[in-house]
């Protein structure tokens, strides 16, 4: 709870201490009141909840009461889960940049096998080839069954140089679409 030992002692005491928040405190604490007297051990799992300090970043706990039969007693396990959350939130953050260059970037995004399967990383090849972008993705189609016969030897010819080299090339062929 990022307190010390001696604030959580007092029960009474337990939820001005870790929940400084007034109106988050009378929520969280009426849940889970009423979750433990409910006497579901389903209810009283309680995932992500938020501990605001001033002056401090929110840090984050997951809880689990297991209620001691026949005893007016239960088991509380907490752990910090603050670096998870912290964690995901820099994948959102990442996730929405790569969307946000994905969706900008004039030209198609692919990574291609030797075997000339692709998997192209959005649906732009669609406007390009008129064929599905899960057909490729699926490896149902490949890239060289669209490339123009008379220009296959030489498209391969380079994919073949460049996969010996640094792995990159520019090459121009012709590709039939769809239609």
């Amino acid at each position: 709870y990022r307190t010390t030992r001696e604030a959580l002692a007092d029960p009474d005491a337990f939820w001005e201490a870790v929940y400084e928040e007034p109106e988050f405190r009378k929520e969280i604490k009426k849940r889970v009141l009423d979750d433990c007297a409910s006497g579901n051990p389903e209810r009283m799992y309680w995932i992500d909840v938020p501990i605001t300090r001033k002056g401090s970043e929110t840090s984050f706990i997951t809880a689990k009461n297991i209620p001691i039969p026949d005893k007016q007693l239960m088991i509380s396990a907490v752990w910090d889960v603050t670096d998870r959350k912290q964690a995901e939130a820099r994948l959102r953050e990442s996730e929405e940049k790569y969307r946000l260059l994905m969706n900008n970037l004039p030209g198609v995004l692919y990574k291609g096998y030797k075997d000339w399967s692709v998997e192209f990383f959005d649906r732009k090849i669609e406007l390009l080839t008129g064929y599905d972008v899960n057909e490729f993705n699926a490896r149902k189609m490949k890239w060289s069954d669209i490339i123009v016969e008379k220009d296959f030897e030489t498209a391969r010819d380079h994919f073949v140089k460049a996969l010996k080299t640094d792995k990159s090339y520019l090459r121009e062929y012709r590709i039939r679409s769809k239609t």
